[in-house]
């Protein structure tokens, strides 16, 4: 037995450790001479038990992961035999049987279990035993097995497949996500579809969901889908209607839930997020989520994703939590922001990454063997490898076409199909060929739907018949072309049998078929049009209708945009211009619209010089009477020169000329005069603030502030508070201020119910801002961290900058060294592509002031430097200079330079900057009036004065 044992721990290679702990376990008899109790002989006895039961638990590992699971059974069964007060075991033979289909089996070993352990100790079992059981009595039904063999076996997959379990067990300490790649067909979703049926045995939740091409058109598709696949828990309310966002048939099951009115439409994604997790989690102990085709799946799911796996508050309740996603190798729609999102969850170590590659000769032998349920002829079977290079796709249709003795003919298709080598090609072409004239019809009509394709939308664009067209699916569902998904909905078995059936469409064909799709999607669809929005725009696109394809493009954009999903609404936009660009008679006002909303997109992602040609067009397309639309445009092109750095006088003018297009509203003037009239009094008093004008600033707030309040919007008089806000700062040159605090609180508090969720995080923001200069920097923290958290969700670039580069303020006021470096890398990786160069000259004085802390003196000197370049690059002084300036003063006097740092001291004082306290503005007057008096010495002692105060109030 010890001999047994010693090899089964040296043998590599799994099947022969195996064979040797068997051996082991054949070998032990049981007690060693039962009935002697001799002190050596109870200490022997003892270790060869333990030595068996050690040898039966790695048997039951192994058989499990190699999914052998009688095997593993009877391993239990084993060990129960000798220890039969083992609950650990019962708990692994109760998994067993559930994982082999056996749920009476289990519960069997439960009530053993059970009986055993109150006979024998008079206890009950514990939590996992409990936990258990309880998911198989609730278990709805335990996964089935497809019909007719249609399941392909696994094979070939060991390692992948024992990475996946090892990340389920990880799960249970903290969410993790397990990303599955390789190429299309190379057997990811068949991996985890295994891995989903393993769970969904042991009686946990385990939901799947697929994403499409035209998937991004629609934010959030694959998250409804897993909450669709089962009834919703027991919500309150709110969290019903922020999922009724997203399911509208919430709303005719809750008649009394309002549905999103006007001024919630704008979605606050924090808690729509939230509401989601509550209904997935739903207080459940353990939660399995497949994603397919991960590189379709919209930006907005990828957030929620994040949300999901990375929120303090879900980590808290610990649910066992693992999203399983597939991701096609080199067909990511945006690298970098899947890479980001990779990263993320790498850092956090909370990613298992699982590459898939071809399956080697003898595993492609094995599989070709299985599907075809005979053995492959030897002496073929390298030609079998050669043609399918070892993919599983590849082999799978070639068995099951029965061609891999059969030379291929056919000539060339046009389109995708191309790129699939030709005797694969061959193979589908072949199996398609196999229906019949009217199921091959149906499946042409499917193929130009797309991946995914619903009973409905098919039955409807064909105008088959009931029994007819259930009669076609049902051929084409034998011949295994496509599958079920749900309970009306389908999809081809794989991609490429898709790409072929609709390549063999001559191009009228095609363009016939997206138009009556189209139609069928807007019959099928007309409670709830917004959700397909862009796929009808889609399919008018290719069906060549312009004129419809723009109008439901445009519509898709503005679904988009209400989720904050800019870069695809951006998208959506660009292709309903290049439609209206492509007709001969462009409608100017669909023009200046489509235009106009572009800019919006391109502002919001700091895209300032995109933003303004594209408003620009805008106004060139709307015609002279149109004075409040052509005056919001002139306002808006204003925001991209002032965005991009522009003048004072530059963005002035653009303000003044949108005032002088508008008019001086009358009090007969319609709401759209006067809420763009306040508007362009909101924006014009912003650029006052930047330039630090605040007579001027109070002069026009005491001008406007009485039409404000009678005609301006809700968000606007909330505006003129926040405007009060700043004005009290600039006066007040950002020393503490109780008058400044109160405003910026008065302003967020204004603000109603429905307001924009990125208005409100502005506002938010700039409570935080008032209570950093107010001294309050631990609630200051919380409110900036919050802000920054939704304007990371919102996207709004322009604002993640200057929140991070307040934050930085918070970590240097309260000697947080790394916290400040981290923030300033942040805040500097965010500030440059936008070429704010005010937050990026925040990054490099925060880096500087880190270095000056740590030594590091010529990297100081160097990055405050450069700060103060980049505050240079404007006419208006930068009122934060301090930032950069405190180390420069450091240094200088560290070298003994005492002019040089009265020069520094004479920054930080001048009327300009910031407010010093008076601990150190008493000190750096005191040094300057002592250098201005030829009294170097006494000039050095005050200003190294200053410096140690400043260094004890993390000035410095």
């Amino acid at each position: 037995m010890r001999t047994a044992l010693a090899r089964a721990d040296g043998a590599a290679d799994p099947a022969a450790r195996a064979e040797q702990l068997q051996q082991a376990t054949a070998l032990y008899g049981g007690e060693l001479l039962p009935g002697c109790y001799s002190d050596w002989l109870l200490v022997e006895r003892e270790r060869l038990a333990q030595a068996h039961a050690r040898a039966l638990r790695q048997l039951i590992a192994l058989h499990e992961a190699r999914r052998q699971y009688p095997e593993a059974i009877g391993f239990a069964r084993e060990l129960l035999r000798h220890d039969p007060l083992n609950e650990p075991t019962y708990a692994d033979l109760m998994r067993l049987c559930a994982l082999s289909g056996d749920r009476a089996a289990a519960l069997h070993a439960y009530h053993t279990c059970v009986t055993v352990l109150r006979r024998e100790l008079d206890v009950e079992p514990g939590p996992v035993v409990r936990e258990m059981v309880q998911r198989l009595l609730h278990q709805e039904r335990a996964p089935a097995a497809l019909p007719g063999g249609m399941v392909v076996p696994l094979v070939g997959r060991d390692k992948p497949w024992a990475a996946l379990q090892q990340a389920w067990r990880r799960a249970a300490a903290r969410p993790q996500l397990a990303l599955i790649s390789g190429e299309a067909g190379i057997g990811k979703s068949r991996l985890a579809e295994e891995l989903v049926e393993w769970i969904g045995r042991q009686g946990i939740a385990a939901l799947s969901a697929r994403c499409y091409p035209t998937g991004r058109e629609l934010a959030y598709a694959p998250v409804v889908t897993w909450l669709r696949s089962r009834p919703l828990p027991s919500l309150a309310d709110s969290w019903r209607r922020e999922l009724a966002r997203l399911m509208p048939e919430i709303l005719s099951q809750y008649p009394h839930l309002p549905p999103p009115g006007p001024l919630t439409e704008k979605w606050q994604r924090l808690h729509l997020f939230e509401a989601l997790a509550r209904a997935l989690l739903d207080h459940r102990s353990a939660l399995l989520l497949f994603i397919d085709d991960l590189q379709w799946s919209d930006g907005d799911t990828l957030d929620w994703l994040t949300y999901l796996l990375t929120d303090p508050r879900i980590q808290a309740n610990r649910p066992q939590l693992l999203v399983v996603a597939a991701l096609r190798s080199g067909e990511e729609a945006d690298g970098a922001q899947l890479d980001a999102w990779r990263s993320r969850l790498v850092y956090g170590d909370q990613l298992t990454e699982v590459a898939l590659g071809p399956l080697s000769e003898q595993s492609t032998l094995a599989l070709a063997g299985q599907v075809a349920e005979r053995a492959v002829d030897p002496q073929r079977a390298a030609a079998l490898y050669r043609d399918t290079e070892g993919h599983p796709l590849f082999i799978i249709e070639t068995v099951r076409a029965g061609l891999e003795q059969r030379e291929s003919a056919g000539g060339q298709q046009p389109g995708a199909a191309d790129a699939l080598p030709g005797r694969v090609r061959q193979v589908l072409q072949a199996r398609l060929g196999q229906l019949s004239p009217g199921a091959r019809g149906v499946i042409e009509a499917a193929a130009v739907i797309g991946r995914a394709f619903s009973y409905d939308v098919l039955r409807q664009a064909t105008g088959l018949g009931e029994n007819e067209l259930v009669s076609h699916l049902d051929e084409a569902w034998r011949r295994r072309l496509i599958r079920e998904q749900g309970e009306a909905d389908y999809d081809f078995s794989h991609d490429k049998l898709r790409q072929v059936a609709y390549d063999g469409l001559s191009r009228t064909r095609r363009r016939h078929l997206h138009g009556r799709i189209a139609a069928a999607l807007e019959a099928v669809h007309a409670d709830d049009l917004d959700s397909v929005a862009g796929v009808i725009g889609g399919h008018y696109e290719a069906a060549g209708l312009p004129e419809k394809a723009i109008a439901w493009l445009e519509r898709a954009a503005a679904v988009a945009r209400r989720v904050y999903a800019h870069h695809d609404g951006l998208a959506l936009v660009e292709r309903a211009l290049g439609l209206l660009a492509a007709r001969d008679a462009t409608s100017a006002a669909g023009a200046a619209r489509l235009h106009e909303t572009a800019g919006d997109s391109r502002r919001w992602l700091a895209e300032h010089e995109a933003a303004r040609g594209a408003y620009e067009t805008a106004l060139a397309h709307t015609p002279p009477e149109e004075r409040v639309g052509r005056a919001r445009l002139h306002r808006k092109i204003g925001k991209t020169v002032e965005g991009g750095n522009g003048t004072f006088e530059e963005v002035a003018a653009h303000y003044e000329k949108a005032a002088e297009v508008l008019g001086a509203p009358a009090e007969g003037d319609g709401p759209a005069v006067w809420e763009e009239w306040c508007q362009i009094q909101m924006e014009h008093l912003l650029l006052l603030y930047w330039w630090q004008r605040a007579e001027a600033m109070a002069s026009r707030i005491s001008a406007v502030e009485s039409d404000v309040a009678r005609h301006g919007t809700a968000e606007q008089r909330a505006a003129l508070l926040s405007h009060l806000s700043r004005q009290t700062n600039t006066r007040n040159r950002f020393g503490p201020s109780a008058v400044a605090l109160d405003y910026a609180r008065a302003a967020l508090e204004a603000l109603p119910a429905g307001a924009d969720l990125d208005q409100r995080t502005q506002y938010q923001f700039a409570y935080g801002f008032n209570l950093l200069w107010y001294g309050e920097h631990d609630q200051a923290e919380v409110e900036l961290r919050e802000a920054l958290a939704m304007s990371e969700l919102t996207g709004n670039v322009t604002l993640q900058t200057r929140i991070l580069a307040y934050l930085l303020a918070v970590a240097r006021r309260q000697g947080r060294d790394g916290e400040a470096a981290a923030l300033a890398q942040r805040c500097q990786a965010v500030a440059e592509p936008a070429r704010m160069y005010n937050y990026i000259g925040a990054a490099e004085a925060g880096l500087a002031w880190v270095a000056w802390r740590a030594g590091a003196t010529a990297e100081a000197g160097r990055l405050a430097r450069a700060a103060l370049a980049s505050w240079a690059r404007f006419e208006q002084a930068y009122p934060l200079q301090w930032q950069a300036l405190w180390p420069l003063l450091g240094i200088a006097l560290e070298r003994d330079e005492v002019g040089e740092a009265s020069g520094h001291a004479g920054a930080l004082l001048h009327p300009e900057q910031q407010a010093l306290p008076d601990a150190l503005a008493g000190p750096l007057a005191a040094g300057l009036a002592a250098w201005a008096g030829g009294q170097a010495a006494a000039a050095g002692n005050h200003l190294a004065q200053a410096l140690a105060a400043a260094q004890r109030m993390n000035y410095t």
